[in-house]
């Protein structure tokens, strides 16, 4: 169930080769620059136009990479719209980037830019899909699958108070037990174990000296607790 954290991560990583990418092509710029600066007068203006320019996209970058971190520390989708605009005017400099190296001469550059754009492009793309797949999760445990599972789970657990029977309760525990290692290991093995405990769960409530209506009504809600769940960990491993 870890496999859609990590390859999303790595993918979010992307960033880091993009970067590696724009170094090269930054460093290239600066040594353009200076060399023009002892060749032509119009030449290096149009070099320090390209590095300023450079030092602008390379600080955008460093704000969209901030952005993405506040988003996933704080769980706050104000910081997905800041990343958006970052992202865009990320993307028209680097169109004016190219434009500029192009019209200079600069044909290593402009192939240089390509790349670093192609990356970031890929970095956004894969940073959008995990942001969504974790606003579907939900942001805060009142929100998206998160805050359905919570729902479901506390009507199980409010009707177990009524019927007052230790071994159900002793039971439901053991199911939020796994339900939590779940949510902090990302192990698949837990989910089995919820579900080899929902089992015994239900064979425990068949047993109990309870109202048949009662017991309907539990083994409904237990159903909808294990749907909710298992919707919510198979968000996580999409």
């Amino acid at each position: 169930m870890s496999g859609f954290s990590i390859r999303l991560t790595h993918k979010v990583m992307a960033i880091g080769v993009a970067g590696l990418a724009g170094l090269l092509a930054f460093g290239a710029i600066y040594q353009t620059g200076s060399w023009s600066q002892d060749t032509s007068r119009v030449v290096a203006i149009e070099g320090r136009a390209l590095s300023t320019l450079n030092q602008r996209i390379s600080i955008e970058m460093l704000e969209a990479r901030r952005a993405e971190k506040d988003f996933m520390l704080r769980r706050d989708e104000s910081y997905l719209k800041h990343h958006a605009g970052l992202s865009a005017a990320i993307d028209r400099d680097l169109e004016k980037l190219k434009s500029m190296a192009g019209s200079g001469g600069l044909s290593s550059i402009s192939e240089k830019v390509d790349i670093i754009r192609r990356g970031f492009a890929n970095y956004v793309k894969n940073f959008a899909s995990l942001a969504q797949a974790e606003i579907k999760l939900g942001l805060n445990e009142k929100l998206g699958l998160s805050g359905s599972l919570r729902a479901a789970v506390h009507e199980v657990e409010s009707k177990l108070k009524d019927v007052d029977d230790a071994r159900l309760t002793s039971s439901m525990l053991m199911l939020r037990r796994h339900e939590k290692d779940f949510m902090l290991r990302r192990d698949a093995k837990y989910v089995d174990e919820l579900k080899k405990t929902a089992a015994e769960f239900s064979r425990l409530l068949a047993g109990a000296s309870i109202e048949a209506s009662v017991k309907a009504d539990i083994a409904k809600k237990l159903e909808k607790y294990q749907t909710d769940f298992a919707a919510w960990a198979a968000g996580v491993a999409v």
